[in-house]
């Protein structure tokens, strides 16, 4: 008692000074349990699905909280997704704290940053949606792989035969409202490492607050700003050539100018012409890829969907929407962009038939019958299996030890998977 009535005004002083690191503590206590809490929140839902599981959640009083080494192991497929980090960034502290609140009524903070560092899966991961082997390609797809002798896509297999065994992504997505301006800043960033990264970025002009979410869902359009697209190969493009240019068994060069003719006629029947500045540009890029610049000035446009609407055949569209490209850091001067809307829309889900001269025409798949003990050769065909107990499947066979068969259903959610024995089957047939 003495010592404290003598040293009260010290204990004081000392309780004062103590004050912000006692709340910094509960602070940074409040964010770590909040951030435990929705986690453990999310595995209860995800019961018997996925069991999510990290090493450590940090914060910052600058409005920013991280978990590190998080594990996603999916349950009915046997696979670990691992994102080395996680974060969220509203600007402030005070942004942060109330942006539980603002979500639950449906709201968007002024600034928020979400970054998603080294997500991680195999190339040939049952996660990822697969496209069923007798699916017509799409026109995205027919231009990916013209040329590349016969492939119709690059699905998992003819990844792995280019070297790639998993997908490294990094992703970012930020946005922010200019005081000054009351313009609204939208940025995502996505990296494949080993494949290519690129950059959106997108102003959307005179806006005060953030746009409700019910606004985004029926797709109220603001007013538009400048788009920018950024691309930027981290060795895809190069592998891809050298393993087209294998396949076809010519030199890259070759297997480029070919390229190069059979996607002007490609683009020709659906009714786009570009000039031949882009189409020259481009297969240089191909030969030596480093970035592509794309943007649009949408400023002084108040309705886009109206605008492109009304926009001809015979109009540039490159004049009408103020759009410039670079290839490899060289502007394209006078660039032509004409699109005829009826024949692309038309033509571009459906697979376009194009003439090759140096390709002899190919037969149309058919199922064969053939049996069981023949399957074997048949390894990652589209098969009709049936079995003696009366079930028939349908699917991409992977031939496994011992005389067993995995008939594998693909669908854009992921796969579904069959196990059948060579002496349980009674019928087979193989697409070929």
């Amino acid at each position: 008692m003495y010592f404290l009535k003598k040293n009260r005004f010290l204990i004081r002083r000392l309780l004062w000074i103590s004050i912000p690191f006692i709340l910094y503590g509960l602070i940074k206590a409040w964010l770590w349990y909040g951030a435990y809490r929705s986690i453990n929140e999310i595995n209860h839902q995800l019961q018997g699905i996925a069991k999510i599981s990290y090493k450590q959640i940090s914060s910052s009083l600058r409005g920013s909280i991280s978990i590190h080494e998080i594990a996603i192991f999916i349950h009915f497929t046997k696979e670990t997704i691992r994102i080395r980090k996680l974060g969220l960034q509203t600007g402030n502290l005070y942004s942060l704290l109330l942006l539980s609140n603002k979500l639950k009524n449906k709201e968007l903070p002024n600034r928020l940053a979400l970054t998603i560092e080294h997500l991680t899966m195999d190339v040939d991961s049952l996660l990822l949606p697969a496209a069923p082997v007798d699916r017509p390609q799409t026109l995205l797809e027919q231009v990916n792989t013209l040329a590349c002798s016969g492939i119709s896509r690059f699905d998992a297999s003819i990844l792995k035969n280019m070297g790639y065994t998993r997908f490294d992504n990094s992703f970012s997505l930020n946005y922010h409202i200019d005081p000054l301006s009351h313009n609204l800043d939208i940025q995502l960033y996505h990296f494949i490492q080993d494949f290519f990264s690129y950059q959106f970025s997108l102003q959307i002009l005179n806006v005060r607050k953030p746009p409700q979410m019910a606004e985004l869902a029926v797709g109220q359009l603001p007013r538009l700003g400048k788009l920018s697209i950024h691309f930027e190969d981290e060795g895809f493009i190069p592998k891809k050539v050298i393993y087209c240019a294998q396949q076809n068994k010519t030199s890259k060069q070759a297997y480029v100018d070919k390229y190069m003719l059979l996607l002007k006629q490609l683009m020709t029947k659906v009714g786009i012409r570009i000039n031949a500045e882009t189409y020259q540009a481009y297969q240089k890029f191909l030969l030596l890829p480093i970035n592509i610049d794309l943007s649009i000035d949408w400023t002084g446009i108040d309705n886009p969907i109206q605008y492109l609407n009304q926009i001809k055949p015979q109009d540039n569209l490159a004049q009408k929407l103020k759009l410039q490209l670079k290839i490899n850091n060289n502007p394209i001067n006078h660039l032509l962009l004409q699109i005829s809307p009826p024949e692309l829309e038309k033509k571009v889900s459906h697979n376009i038939t194009i003439n090759d001269p140096t390709v002899k025409p190919k037969k149309d798949k058919k199922y064969h019958v053939v049996t069981a003990t023949k399957l074997k050769n048949y390894d990652r065909h589209q098969v009709i299996i049936k079995n003696n107990k009366g079930k028939t499947y349908k699917g991409q066979l992977y031939v496994l030890p011992h005389n067993r068969y995995e008939i594998r259903l693909h669908a854009y959610g992921g796969s579904i998977s069959y196990y059948v024995k060579q002496n349980e089957i009674v019928s087979a047939k193989v697409l070929f």
